[in-house]
């Protein structure tokens, strides 16, 4: 099969030889950086910084909130999960939590 006629099954796109060639180029420049590491992007920092002020913002967070931003998927729900337990026991000092 031809990728190229878009007759593949989903989430096979294929614009043409010469975007693959330049999508493959990128992608061999970075395949081995970590673009969610903010201690080589400095930027990543920043705006890590900005989202979780302006999340604190919506939320009415007061002067210690604190946050961080995950790559998504599973990372991002365990982290939830931890945070809402953490959340629940100090908001429950009587409670004995056990994991």
């Amino acid at each position: 099969m031809n990728p190229y006629e878009g007759k593949s099954f989903a989430y096979v796109y294929q614009y043409s030889k010469e975007h693959n060639d330049l999508t493959g180029k990128a992608y061999n420049m970075f395949v081995h950086t970590n673009v969610l590491n903010p201690m080589k992007y400095v930027s990543l920092r920043n705006m890590e910084v900005e989202v979780v002020a302006m999340t604190a913002s919506m939320f009415h967070g007061d002067e210690n909130y604190v946050g961080n931003v995950s790559s998504g998927g599973s990372e991002s729900i365990l982290l939830a999960m931890k945070a809402y337990r953490d959340y629940y026991k100090n908001s429950h000092p009587g409670c004995d939590f056990k994991p």
